[in-house]
Parts: C-alpha cells; structure tokens; sequence
C-alpha cells in the first residue's frame, strides 16, 4: 500500500541535491516542513478515517499518496525554487500522513486483540518488506531512466494496491461489551 512512497523517498534527498537544492535547504524542507505537514496529515487521516470509515479512506489516501510523486516531476530540470520545494515536500507529507493512519488502522484492524501488539508489530514490519527491497535498485533505475521516469513509475506502482482494495474484507471491529 505504501509502496509508492518508500521507493520514492529511499532518494528524496541525492535527487534533491540533483535538482540543485543545498543541504540546509532540503533539511528546512523535510525536517520542518515535512514533519509539521507529516503530523497534521496522520491526525487529519485518523479523523477522515472514523467519519468516512476505513475502505474509503484508504482508497483516497492511496491515490493521492501515489500522486504526489508526480509533483516532484516539476522540480526536475527547473532552477531550483524553494517555495515549490516547500509546497510539494508539505503536500507529499501530508499526504503520506493520512495514508499513514489509514494504513495503520488497517494493521489494528487485522490484530486479535489477545496479540495485537505482536501481530501489530510484525505487520507493519512485513509491510514495509517490498518497499526496502526495491529501494536498493532504485539508483540503477534512475541512473539508466531519470529522474521524471522514476518518479512517473514510482506513482505507477501504487495503482496495484489500489485495485487489490476491492478484494480486501475488513474484519468487523471487536467491541469489548466488559468494558
């Protein structure tokens, strides 16, 4: 689900420094920016999630998770821009913020509660296998691609989780009538 995003990010920064952005000026860009932007998209995602429940939210916030890649096609071969490097690190953040907290309701969800902080663990560590795999010949797709092709692929690769949602059958929540 959040491939896209892993695969992309494994070369934020040597494509940043490509594009001509200095040092300081990706870290104001991630490190600020990105986390403000980050914190508030996890807690709007939570709230989106519990108002328009959790299959909708998921399918949203994967698309536009994956579509954020796209933006960072607007700073290749452009003089850097800093604002530009602000607005799209900031969306991108954001957004992966709600894909964040959907995809972590979706890992909640799974769990039995007798073990759901094992199983927790172990899915979101399982989750992230493929994207950690990939990242490593991510260099060698961009050195032989570009950087526009990696990024238009990078977006590309989301559309599978994307279409495998629809199979996807959310158990019904526990409620604890105990407590």
């Amino acid at each position: 689900y959040r491939l896209t995003d892993s695969l992309s990010s494994s070369l934020l920064t040597p494509f940043l420094l490509q594009t001509g952005f200095t040092n300081t000026q990706i870290a104001d860009a991630t490190k600020l920016v990105g986390l403000i932007a980050s914190i508030i998209g996890a807690l709007l995602g939570g709230a989106v999630v519990a108002r328009v429940g959790l299959a909708r939210s998921l399918l949203v916030f994967g698309l536009l998770q994956a579509l954020t890649n796209i933006g960072y096609v607007q700073l290749v071969g452009t003089r850097p821009a800093l604002a530009m490097l602000y607005v799209v690190v900031g969306i991108d953040q954001l957004c992966s913020g709600l894909a964040v907290a959907a995809s972590g309701a979706l890992l909640i969800r799974l769990c039995n509660r007798r073990y759901s902080a094992t199983q927790a663990a172990l899915l979101s560590s399982a989750s992230g296998v493929l994207g950690r795999v990939l990242a490593g010949g991510s260099g060698f797709f961009v050195e032989r691609f570009g950087w526009s092709t990696f990024l238009y692929v990078t977006a590309l690769l989301g559309v599978p989780a994307l279409l495998l949602l629809r199979y996807v059958t959310l158990p019904p929540v526990e409620i604890d009538a105990d407590k």
